[in-house]
């Protein structure tokens, strides 16, 4: 399946390069399909070698290939060029390798490797002026707070422990110390509220293929590396305070985040603080150690991977016709707009929002059965930060629909725009259908 790879190198210069660039990638998307009916769902199975799936892994696997083929649809049009296409590539056969690797080693090479190509992606081809200070934020941050971890795998490995699956039948003796430092570079990738300066500014920057990327694949790295975490650890760890204090600063991160919103106008930035309000309580379920935390996790991670990818393709769009991001100066955009617009920005906000029947419902539903089971003191954090997460994206909904003309402008979606975000609403609604039945 990866050598399939190597033909793109002599159809690089090809003129229908684009052909073939979803040729490749649809055809990796369904030869990962029948590995679902062969794994199961928390335990590693299905094993060869180095490499392992189950469930987890494959629907990760699946939303990398979905998200990023469709970002490479929306990059492909306009002057781009063909080197932008292959970073795309190498960023889906970075991703498919790090959420199957079994290997210690590899896990940790691919969790770096994975960043590379979104770095070659806000330097190169980044909008904004600041794009190079907002690279040394992202390289810094992602990693400085890999090396505690990069330096606990390197002594695992001298143990003769270098398989992920052995961990499950030996409960490990660690500290809480070194449980901080382990899950501090995935809770840097997710980002958690107070490690997550560098994604607003990574976000502003990048092209719209890489904020789709960024924000639909590569904040899930650090959600699946917590996931992997907690399968490896005893149960003298699940109740230290080292726990305590990640799972305060996730719900604390869910308030101020929607705070924070309530005072921001750029389309793009109100999004990634938005991502970081998400991720911030994912982590927090996780760390309550229910069932239902580990579940309400995964699906939010999976939602999330969708939707927000449409809302940064939203921010561009808005960005290419109006020549602007602000929600200020977009006042009266529904009324001078198509009705496809006004439609599709209903329901992609509806569903951000977490209404039933839709994959984000089930998921904040899980970890509010879990949180208040673990505290019931939360309940004031919980409520008010989904309030704010209400107040704000309801804002900036009627910010952009009121009745001032803007310009008596039209915005017309082109074809691929509408096939691009038909597809994300089609993958977003079978998926929640999907997990409503099994639930």
């Amino acid at each position: 399946m990866y050598l399939m790879l190597v033909p793109m190198v002599f159809l690089f210069y090809h003129k229908k390069f684009m052909m073939w660039f979803l040729f490749y990638g649809f055809f990796l998307l369904f030869s990962i399909l029948p590995m679902i009916l062969k794994t199961g769902e928390i335990v590693f199975s299905n094993h060869f070698s180095s490499w392992s799936g189950d469930s987890i892994s494959t629907m990760l696997i699946v939303l990398s290939i979905l998200v990023i083929l469709l970002s490479g649809i929306i990059m492909m049009e306009g002057n781009r060029n063909n080197y932008m296409m292959m970073s795309f590539f190498f960023s889906m056969l970075f991703l498919i390798l790090f959420f199957g690797s079994d290997d210690l080693l590899n896990f940790l090479v691919f969790f770096e490797l994975s960043m590379l190509p979104i770095f070659l992606l806000i330097g190169w081809w980044g909008k904004g002026k600041e794009r190079m200070f907002s690279n040394y934020y992202f390289f810094l941050y992602t990693l400085v707070t890999s090396l505690p971890m990069f330096m606990l795998i390197l002594k695992t490995l001298t143990l003769g422990m270098e398989s992920m699956t052995m961990y499950n039948f030996y409960a490990m003796q660690i500290s809480w110390f070194m449980f901080m430092l382990l899950v501090l570079g995935f809770l840097t990738k997710l980002p958690i509220y107070g490690l997550h300066i560098w994604l607003p500014k990574a976000h502003v920057d990048a092209p719209v293929g890489g904020s789709m990327v960024l924000a639909g694949i590569l904040l899930k790295i650090g959600g699946f590396g917590m996931m992997r975490c907690f399968m490896l650890l005893g149960e003298e760890v699940k109740l230290t305070y080292s726990v305590f204090f990640i799972m305060f600063l996730g719900v604390w991160g869910l308030l101020f985040s929607g705070i924070i919103c309530l005072r921001l106008t750029d389309f793009k930035v109100i999004v990634a603080f938005s991502s970081v309000s998400h991720m911030s309580l994912s982590v927090s379920g996780l760390m309550s150690y229910y069932y239902w935390g580990f579940k309400g996790s995964y699906l939010m991670f999976l939602g999330h991977g969708i939707l927000s990818p449409v809302l940064f393709l939203f921010g561009d769009l808005l960005y290419k016709r109006f020549h602007s991001r602000h929600i200020n100066s977009l006042k009266g955009l529904i009324s001078s707009s198509s009705f496809m617009f006004y439609l599709i920005s209903l329901f992609f906000f509806a569903m951000n929002f977490g209404f039933p029947p839709f994959v984000n419902f089930f998921g904040e539903i899980g970890l509010f059965m879990s949180l208040l089971s673990f505290n019931i003191l939360q309940v004031f954090f919980l409520m008010g930060g989904f309030l704010m997460a209400g107040i704000f994206m309801m804002n900036m909904f009627v910010m952009i629909g009121q009745s001032k003309k803007l310009l008596f402008q039209k915005m017309i979606l082109l074809n691929y725009e509408k096939t691009t975000i038909f597809l994300f609403f089609i993958s977003y609604v079978s998926m929640s259908f999907l997990f409503s039945s099994i639930i």
